[in-house]
């Protein structure tokens, strides 16, 4: 894993002295002990890189006026199916969450998980650029928000069964091979910032995913509503086009 995603204390205190001369208030939580790291290891169901551990020895957080505190130590209730490797760390005022998800790579991604609308984006690639946004105007939220409405509106990485077909990817191809009709994969492994897909929170299986691969399942029906409003657009401008005469 490269240890730039990863922030270092001093990258903290020095986002912090850079925060107090725009009168912004920020200071660092204690640091967590030996066992309350082995605690976040548990709970993520991963081993942390040391750089990871190092930062949370030397601290279990930070609280940024006018954003909040973001805690490393996962003590936020937070529990999706798909979500086993990710660690809870803030939430906006609805509930939404920012977590921390390790996926197979060794990767840290920073995902926000929104229930209102019901949508996941890549917020950030890395802890580190996370960090960074806490302290912008309006924190994370001025980011995200334009990418929540895009993935809600439009769902652009939705891919359907019979898209698939022609993917020889392996990893897709086993995943996909047990979707049902309706159901529609989402290929986030390029890990940019706005990636993301809709769920249905009322479905028995809201979230499906391909192990700890950054790929994931949901049968969204404001995702089937697009597709069918789609295809009939489609449909009606070859029917609307004039008929060319030989």
């Amino acid at each position: 894993m490269a240890t730039g995603v990863i922030p270092h204390i001093d990258d903290l205190h020095r986002h912090i002295e850079a925060s107090a001369k725009r009168g912004v208030a920020a200071h660092l939580l204690a640091g967590m002990t030996v066992d309350e790291v082995t605690g976040v290891e548990r709970r993520m169901n991963a081993l942390l890189p040391l750089a990871l551990r190092d930062l949370f020895r030397a601290t279990a957080g930070i609280d940024v006026a006018g954003f909040g505190v973001v805690d490393f130590r996962g003590t936020l209730p937070f529990q999706l199916e798909g979500f086993e490797h990710a660690l809870p760390l803030v939430a906006d005022d609805v509930g939404n969450m920012w977590v921390l998800d390790a996926d197979d790579a060794g990767c840290l991604t920073v995902l926000f998980v929104s229930h209102a609308p019901p949508v996941v984006v890549i917020q950030a690639e890395g802890l580190s650029a996370f960090m960074v946004q806490i302290f912008e105007p309006r924190g994370p939220e001025r980011l995200i928000a334009p990418l929540v409405e895009t993935i809600w509106r439009k769902d652009p990485f939705a891919a359907s069964r019979i898209e698939l077909l022609s993917n020889r990817d392996a990893v897709v191809q086993r995943f996909s091979h047990d979707l049902r009709m309706g159901d529609f994969l989402y290929d986030l492994r390029g890990r940019r910032p706005g990636m993301g897909f809709t769920w249905n929170p009322a479905a028995p299986v809201p979230i499906r995913r391909a192990g700890a691969a950054l790929i994931f399942a949901s049968r969204s029906p404001h995702v089937l509503a697009t597709r069918c409003r789609q295809l009939l657009m489609r449909l009606w401008s070859r029917l609307a086009a004039p008929v060319r005469r030989a």
